[in-house]
């Protein structure tokens, strides 16, 4: 696995001006120049300059990571959704209510981890791709931060908070378990590429629990 592909070594860090509804984005790639010239209309997706096929992909292992951790951590996964049925360009519904806060963040960091993963195998890691990409988790960043105010009353942390509440923590585990279950992850990440290419936009957890139940 090419580990050093896509772990950077170095620190979390706000991405300046950089707001997902209210919430400050931190990545640990700087920011490219090209986005820094860009024009304001501009979004991340100038940088990663996807084919259709790539960017489903990439969207394809982003939630099949989220799944195949949530399910190693115990959390339950309701559904994986594409396109406009939840706003977003894909999504993955865990119970979170139902489970430890610590699992459900961890779950949440390994959209990032598995997409990153997914670039450094497929051959497309680029600075900017890895800096886009962290950008495009940044959803998942918010959600986080929302659960951390709301059941421990203070911001999620980035390198300098405990293990329950810190995203360099949450990640770290993340990468441990995306590659404990890399081979699932590619399973349904294949098959969600499939399903969406036939125009079924809704995996179900009946479909989802074929991809998580043996250890890959």
């Amino acid at each position: 696995m090419p580990t050093a592909a896509y772990t950077r070594r170095t620190t979390w860090h706000p991405d300046p001006e950089s707001l997902c509804d209210g919430h400050l984005v931190h990545t640990r790639n700087p920011i490219p120049r090209a986005w820094e010239q860009a024009p304001a209309e501009a979004t991340t997706h100038l940088l990663t300059d996807y084919t259709p096929a790539q960017q489903a992909a990439a969207l394809a292992y982003h939630e099949a990571g989220h799944a195949i951790v949530w399910d190693l951590c115990g959390v339950t996964v309701d559904r994986i959704a594409l396109g406009e049925v939840e706003g977003l360009a894909a999504s993955t519904s865990p119970r979170e209510d139902e489970y430890p806060l610590e699992s459900v963040l961890v779950g949440l960091a390994a959209g990032y981890v598995a997409e990153a993963r997914f670039l450094a195998e497929a051959g497309l890691y680029t600075p900017e791709r890895a800096w886009a990409t962290e950008r495009h988790a940044a959803t998942d960043q918010r959600h986080a931060d929302r659960l951390c105010r709301e059941h421990l009353g203070h911001p999620l942390r980035y390198g300098d908070g405990d293990g329950v509440s810190d995203w360099e923590q949450a990640s770290k585990s993340a990468d441990l378990m995306v590659s404990v279950r890399w081979g699932n992850l590619v399973r349904l990440a294949e098959e969600l590429i499939w399903s969406w290419e036939e125009g079924d936009h809704v995996m179900p957890a009946r479909v989802i629990s074929q991809f998580t139940d043996t250890l890959g």
